[in-house]
């Protein structure tokens, strides 16, 4: 996907690119073929044994054992004092051990919105902009349609609890979908049948201070999940083993030294995405009726990537195409926010902007983003 597409009620599109080069994009992928390609792999590997239908049911705080309900019946795992690395998702058993024992909570928190998934007409899709991201809002109510593999698309409609709440008749569905988002209502196969049936799903935010305790660690979700409202929490998952894997190769396996350095500095940049991606709910419904000005800045940040390509003027584009760690991603949007708003206050347009003006500022922000970077800043 190299950008998004915002749909009008008028039937209108505003887009937005995410960089000012072609290769800058973001790839999409089904999970279920994303945990094929992985089985495969791990599969080859002679060091590895894999084993299914395996519900961890309870780990002991002290890390000596793992319990689970195998199709046989309950199986108790000693560890051995080997690392115990959890990857086992927001509501993770692991994490319950490593906060039992360091008595340091993680807080588990739900979005104000909740979401249901939606099955489009592929062939009514097909006039889609298939390297796009698309996007239709109506007030606090967003759905987001992304590309699949096979030509389709994937969507979910995102609203708070009290809206999916009157969606509760079939003539309340239809009516909602042809009144508040008229130019999506053609390209979906059956709403009313996915909005009756499916139920309504929560968006939840983890965060922690602490991940390890003794030989116990947690990592992924499990550690940091998050809100898909920045599409970061594969990548942040994929980022924390890269790292966890680098630590192992500098203490030359000895996990006693490397978990404690990994999570020393990867600890931060997991509350820091977390917090981004809950916060990124106005950034994706992209509307000023959401964020009033939101517009305005959109089209100043179009405007200034193209005008100076070897800037990073977007926060996003920082966090998504760059190995730039998520805290210092968050301090540099702290300042872009600061940035945008001094050039655009008492401004109707960007087109009211003096060049120059613009030009210094971006100079000042290069030179900010690069402090950061050093830890200069």
């Amino acid at each position: 996907m190299r950008g998004r597409r915002h749909h009008q009620p008028d039937g209108t599109q505003l887009r937005y690119a995410y960089g000012p080069e072609p290769q800058t994009s973001i790839c999409t992928i089904e999970r279920s073929t994303l945990h094929r390609r992985l089985l495969e792999h791990v599969l080859r590997l002679s060091n590895v044994e894999i084993r299914f239908e395996h519900r961890c049911l309870h780990v002991e705080r002290t890390g000596a054992e793992i319990h689970f309900q195998g199709p046989a019946g309950p199986v108790v795992v000693p560890s051995g004092g080997h690392l115990v690395t959890g990857c086992d998702g927001v509501w993770s058993r692991v994490r319950a051990a490593v906060q039992a024992s360091t008595g340091v909570p993680f807080s588990v928190t739900t979005h104000s919105h909740r979401y249901k998934a939606l099955t489009m007409n592929d062939e009514a899709t097909r006039s889609l902009d298939r390297e796009a991201m698309h996007v239709w809002t109506h007030g606090r109510q967003m759905v987001v349609a992304q590309p699949r593999w096979d030509g389709g698309f994937s969507a979910a409609l995102l609203a708070p609890p009290q809206a999916f709440a009157r969606l509760s008749s079939p003539t309340a569905i239809r009516g909602f979908f042809e009144r508040c988002l008229p130019t999506l209502s053609p390209l979906l196969a059956r709403a009313t049948e996915d909005l009756m049936a499916h139920r309504v799903g929560r968006l939840t935010t983890v965060s922690g201070r602490r991940w390890h305790s003794g030989n116990l660690l947690v990592i992924g979700d499990a550690a940091h999940g998050m809100v898909p409202l920045f599409g970061q929490g594969m990548n942040a998952s994929f980022e924390d083993a890269r790292l966890l894997a680098d630590q192992m190769g500098g203490a030359q396996g000895d996990w006693r030294r490397a978990v404690p350095r990994f999570t020393a500095s990867r600890v931060a940049d997991g509350r820091a995405i977390a917090r981004m991606s809950h916060d990124n709910y106005p950034e994706l419904a992209g509307g000023d009726a959401v964020q009033p000005g939101l517009q305005a800045w959109r089209a100043l940040e179009q405007q200034m990537m193209l005008r100076h390509r070897d800037v990073p003027v977007s926060f996003h584009n920082l966090v998504c195409f760059s190995h730039t760690p998520y805290r210092k991603a968050l301090r540099c949007k702290a300042r872009q926010v600061a940035m945008f708003g001094r050039l655009l206050r008492g401004k109707r347009d960007v087109s009211d902007l003096d060049g120059s003006t613009v030009d210094a500022e971006l100079r000042a922000h290069r030179s900010f983003v690069d402090r950061v970077a050093r830890g200069a800043a």
